[in-house]
């Protein structure tokens, strides 16, 4: 897929971390599977800005750290996406898997971190395209943040509309990025 196919799932889908917080206040019995139907497709967003990032180098070039940040991003997105699809179909279990699915969600936000230093690092994104990334990292310190400001429900409401600003830009700079002349690391050349 091309940076501008790329962006759009991305821009599409990100509002749906927030539309799966406001569902979450919810006691209906169906919102459960709907909520956690909205953070699958918010995690499909974020695997399309990754893999964008990756294609066009921008986390750190052809280097290793790239590539295993890359698969690390992946892995935690599996396990995350895993972690929606038992809330959606069973709900939610007591064992490890789901334990170490669940845990992938605040585990991928740690690594956005690790990717927005990368993308600063790397230099191939210019001006504010360069701290997209960060900002979408700095999602749980702004919520944390924000907790004994104004309470849990308002940092909550206020972290969610945040991360579909970050995101969507995020989506925004992947989308208009000019198209790599480099060979995308995940497709074959033509």
């Amino acid at each position: 897929m091309n940076n501008r196919t790329l962006g759009t799932i991305a821009l599409v889908f990100s509002p749906c971390l927030q539309l799966m917080g406001m569902l979450g206040a919810s006691k209906a019995p169906w919102v459960e599977s709907v909520s956690a139907g909205f953070g699958l497709l918010f995690l499909v967003g974020w695997a399309c800005s990754a893999t964008a990032l990756r294609h066009n180098r921008v986390t750190a070039g052809n280097g290793r750290g790239a590539q295993v940040l890359y698969a690390a991003q992946l892995t935690l997105f599996a396990l995350a996406s895993m972690q929606q699809v038992f809330d959606m179909t069973v709900g939610r279990q007591q064992h490890l898997v789901y334990f170490v699915a669940d845990m992938a969600w605040p585990g991928s936000m740690a690594l956005m971190l690790i990717a927005g230093i990368a993308v600063l690092r790397a230099r191939v994104w210019a001006g504010w395209r360069r701290f997209v990334p960060l900002a979408c990292a700095l999602f749980l310190p702004v919520f944390f943040a924000l907790i004994p400001l104004v309470g849990r429900d308002l940092a909550s409401s206020l972290a969610g509309w945040y991360t579909v600003g970050a995101w969507a830009l995020l989506a925004y700079a992947v989308r208009s990025t000019p198209e790599s002349k480099l060979v995308p690391a995940l497709v074959a050349a033509n």
